[in-house]
């Protein structure tokens, strides 16, 4: 009788733990949800908490294209070049070749893609 009792127990166990597994994921699933940004608010949060990462940046770039909004994707990509930090020159590097891209997608070549790059050039004069 007491293998019996054992396989039960075994069998509850597992279930348990499955029920505890479950549980698990979806908290972290839930954690997840609220740290997506789902508008341009959730962005401003995340961008006046780290104004110098270059990843916010872009990912706000990323929603406002989502949005089809490339004139907002423009001055978003020169606002975050104006405000992250002079010392942070690989952050500011990252942003100058998500607007490349910008351009080279959206813009008018060669006449937008030139004069940005002009722009760029005068920023490495710094």
């Amino acid at each position: 009788m007491q293998p019996l009792l054992k396989r039960i127990d075994v069998n509850e166990q597992k279930r348990m733990k499955t029920k505890v597994n479950e549980q698990k994921r979806k908290k972290q699933m839930k954690g997840i949800h609220i740290d997506i940004p789902r508008t341009a608010d959730d962005y401003e949060k995340m961008i006046r908490s780290s104004p110098n990462s270059s990843f916010i940046w872009i990912k706000y770039m990323a929603f406002f294209l989502s949005l089809s909004e490339v004139e907002k994707t423009r001055s978003m990509a020169e606002r975050a070049l104006k405000t992250i930090n002079i010392r942070e020159e690989s952050e500011k590097h990252n942003v100058w070749v998500a607007y490349f891209n910008l351009e080279n997608e959206y813009g008018s070549p060669p006449k937008d893609t030139v004069f940005l790059f002009k722009k760029y050039l005068e920023f490495e004069k710094c």
